[in-house]
């Protein structure tokens, strides 16, 4: 089980919106890759023949697509962030459950150590100071 939990809502969101952006990223793959021959003649004729076999929309269909890719991955992560998120407000609602639910990272983040000892040890050197210049 992991330290901190997150909200579902937000987790949800980015899940879509990267499932979007890879259909998105992948159908100009598809369509780069599916008319590379044609735009060898859709050239203007002043374009040098040798520029002409250059596999420019190959490359490009190949960079769009591992764009894809990596909006692929970042979507099942999210997705998997998303349903740890739900599993851990089901078990919110459940009060024998809920002591088992980790907390957020804002309640983490407020419960830190060093710095709550940064806290303490500034508080008693303006004390010890105080105390000296009082007596």
């Amino acid at each position: 089980m992991s330290l901190t939990r997150n909200i579902p809502r937000p987790e949800g969101k980015a899940a879509l919106r990267n499932l979007f952006r890879a259909c998105v990223c992948a159908a100009i793959a598809q369509g780069l890759y599916y008319y590379a021959h044609d735009i060898g003649r859709l050239l203007p004729e002043t374009v040098p023949k040798t520029w002409r076999g250059f596999p420019v929309a190959d490359i490009g269909a190949a960079l769009v697509g591992s764009i894809a890719l990596v909006y692929l991955v970042a979507a099942i992560r999210r997705i998997r962030r998303w349903l740890i998120a739900l599993r851990h407000q089901r078990m919110l609602r459940d009060p024998g459950r809920a002591a088992l639910v980790p907390p957020l990272p804002s309640h983490v983040e407020s419960l830190d150590l060093a710095k709550s000892r940064q806290v303490v040890q500034s508080a008693a050197a303006v004390l010890v100071l105080l105390g000296i210049v009082v007596i």
